[in-house]
């Protein structure tokens, strides 16, 4: 992407509305029909210009297995997969990219011609053909092209005139297209991406609110190249409350019951002989609460015995949302690795 300025608004909403659908799948870690089956995406980039030329208005990387790779997409109001300026740059740069990693591309767009199923299945042709000559064998027979087919066809064999011989064959198996309906009003892509967003956000969360939230931050952002993972969407978008990745539940909910045991063993009453007394410290917790309202980090001193510890357990128990332990007096171990050691499940 250039510049929304020069791709228009509509062209820069269903770009950014194209992003947080990905977003979506990243967060929720499962794949989308522009990776392998079985990707897991990992990061989304915005204007990444390190692919083919025209490509960079999402990257997005994923990982599968020890396997990892880059899709580089480029999204449009709509394109002409056909003899033309737009499309035979784009082809061109296909062909002639050398990027090291294993990588593809894709053109999205809310409307792509000429038929959509006949550019899939040319496409899908030539990333199932060994090389270019099985191909062009296989498409050379009689009766079985179609208008759609051949203007397909020259498009790319347009594209790579004076290139190696399977220049096209080598652009076709790159690119992967997807058709959208993401300019609509209500638009189904959306609500598809909404309802597999609702399986990864917190119990209770909106997922519709965390959707648009997302696209917002991505509109915010978009000039600057940012790249998020699923930890940096979270932090950037606070009201982005998502469940933990399944790998790490059991550990995480150790961490919990850990914390909640190292906050029950504060002791915060002053006990006599025919009673208990509760120190409120009315002004330190108003103070405390609205710290916390205004700033991400606060940092509670006083004297040793002064009742730090109490008024952080009575926030504790307030506060909506997990609580993680982290005093040496409280938790079993001195360093990170040898606490989560300790509790069964070691994070290096």
């Amino acid at each position: 992407m250039a510049s929304y300025t020069s791709t228009g608004p509509a062209g820069a909403n269903t770009e950014i509305a194209f992003a947080a659908v990905m977003a979506a799948h990243l967060i929720a870690e499962q794949a989308h029909p522009l990776m392998p089956n079985g990707a897991v995406p990992q990061k989304l980039s915005l204007q990444r210009r390190d692919g083919p030329d025209g490509f960079d208005d999402i990257v997005v990387e994923w990982q599968k297995g020890g396997t990892v790779g880059t899709v580089f997409i480029q999204s449009k109001r709509s394109i002409a997969i056909s003899d033309n300026e737009t499309f035979r740059g784009l082809a061109r740069a296909l062909a002639v990219c050398e990027h090291e990693d294993e990588w593809s591309a894709a053109i999205v767009a809310t409307s792509i011609t000429p038929h959509f199923e006949d550019i899939q299945v040319l496409l899908e042709s030539a990333r199932l053909s060994t090389d270019h000559k099985e191909f062009e064998r296989r498409w050379d027979q009689p009766g079985v092209l179609n208008d759609a087919k051949r203007t397909v066809l020259k498009g790319f064999s347009s594209a790579v005139k004076g290139l190696d011989h399977d220049a096209a064959w080598s652009a076709m198996r790159r690119l992967r297209v997807v058709e959208h309906d993401l300019a609509l009003p209500s638009s189904r892509d959306r609500q598809a991406a909404i309802e597999i967003l609702s399986k990864a956000v917190a119990e209770g969360a909106d997922a519709e609110a965390n959707f648009e939230a997302i696209r917002s931050k991505f509109l915010e952002t978009a000039a600057l190249s940012p790249t998020f993972d699923r930890a940096s969407l979270v932090l950037n978008i606070p009201s982005l409350a998502i469940r933990p990745q399944e790998r790490y539940r059991t550990t995480i909910d150790k961490i919990r019951a850990e914390s909640r045991r190292a906050v029950s063993s504060i002791k915060d009453q002053i006990n006599g002989p025919s009673c208990s007394l509760t120190l409120l410290r009315p002004e330190c917790w108003n103070k405390l609460k609205e710290a916390f309202e205004t700033h991400r980090n606060v940092q509670l001193r006083g004297e040793a015995g002064s009742g730090k510890s109490a008024l952080l357990k009575r926030y504790a128990a307030t506060y909506d949302g997990n609580v993680l332990v982290l005093s040496e007096r409280r938790i079993s171990g001195n360093i990170w690795a040898e606490v989560t050691a300790n509790w069964g499940s070691p994070i290096a």
